[in-house]
């Protein structure tokens, strides 16, 4: 089962994040701090998700799927839609005194691949992820 997270719970990890990463308080981060304070709880949540994943039984079977081009997109808009918190992340952001569009665009391009097949292989990739493949 997902765990969702409110507003307040992803407040303070950004919140402690910001400690830890730049020894600062949120009211003293600047936007770029923040913005990469709040990637690496985003990154921190997926990676507990993972571990915990890792240790229930598996069905046995396993997909490999090999491309030469990957096109991600977004990753933090990504990521905060399919774990279900991208509205409670923004209304933890405004809190903070930040916006989540604003962080959307400070986001770096992967720039990973080139083309449709790029494209597709993200989308395959993005949509067993949701679905838990």
């Amino acid at each position: 089962m997902k765990k969702t997270y409110s507003a307040s719970e992803l407040k303070k990890l950004i919140e402690e994040r910001i400690k830890w990463d730049y020894g600062k308080t949120i009211d003293r981060a600047v936007l770029r701090q923040a913005f990469k304070s709040t990637c690496r709880v985003v990154r921190d949540i997926i990676a507990d998700s993972y571990a915990v994943k890792e240790k229930q039984e598996t069905t046995g079977k396993e997909i490999y799927y090999m491309s030469m081009e990957f096109l991600p997109g977004s990753s933090l808009r990504n990521h905060a839609f399919n774990l279900g918190f991208e509205k409670s992340l923004r209304e933890a952001l405004l809190q903070l005194g930040f916006d989540l569009d604003d962080f959307y665009e400070l986001e770096p391009d992967a720039g990973l691949g080139n083309g449709g097949l790029g494209r597709l292989a993200s989308c395959y990739l993005d949509s067993m992820s949701t679905l838990g493949i």
